[in-house]
């Protein structure tokens, strides 16, 4: 019942769909946007050179200025990516979506690097951080059951690019959401940090 376990399970959710998204990214530009099979995975290939560069680049930016204020603006930004993703033109040129997915591969996989280490600053009791890592575990990873059927439903009942739009701009909320559940688990340690000095001053 502890709240700073169902804020990082929900960070840890939304960043998580965030990343669930980019596996429709390669049926969206072919669908959408009528690329070629062959430009599609060119893209594809492109956006997984992400994963190193992002996680790497997260980890020391989360150590330098503040790991849920970096998740908080990087689930913004995959946020936003995706967003723009769904509702470019029609007639948009390949290279401007390469650039969006390589900013969106970079920003999601960024998120995936970072959000286990909201766990380090909860204020969870040491004999309960099994049973923590358990529960916030089974929240987080709940999309490999839900977002595969989820977005099935939603590409039968609206085929082609409008489905897609709807299916992006959805886990773009959820971004927020988490992004929000970030600041909130920031605005707490620093209480709890603020507390803790006024006490030792005392």
């Amino acid at each position: 019942s502890h709240p700073d376990i169902w804020l990082s399970a929900v960070c840890i959710l939304c960043g998580y769909q965030l990343f669930w998204a980019t596996y429709s990214f390669s049926a969206h530009l072919q669908q959408t946007y009528s690329l070629t099979a062959v430009t599609v995975g060119s893209i594809t290939v492109a956006k997984l050179w992400m994963r190193p560069i992002g996680a790497i680049s997260a980890g020391y930016a989360g150590d330098f200025f503040g790991c849920e204020r970096m998740l908080a603006i990087l689930m913004v930004l995959a946020s936003c990516c995706m967003m723009t993703l769904a509702l470019l033109p029609i007639e948009t040129g390949s290279s401007t979506l390469l650039s969006m997915v390589l900013v969106a591969g970079l920003a999601t996989y960024a998120v995936r690097g970072l959000y286990w280490s909201t766990l380090h600053n909860c204020e969870i009791p040491h004999n309960l951080r099994g049973l923590a890592i358990g529960m916030i575990s089974l929240i987080g990873y709940l999309p490999d059951m839900y977002l595969p059927l989820l977005s099935a439903k939603i590409l039968e009942h609206y085929p082609g690019r409008s489905g897609y739009q709807l299916y992006f701009i959805l886990l773009s909320v959820c971004g927020i959401v988490g992004s929000l559940a970030a600041l909130t688990l920031k605005r707490r340690r620093d209480l709890r940090l603020f507390t803790t000095q006024g006490s030792f001053t005392r």
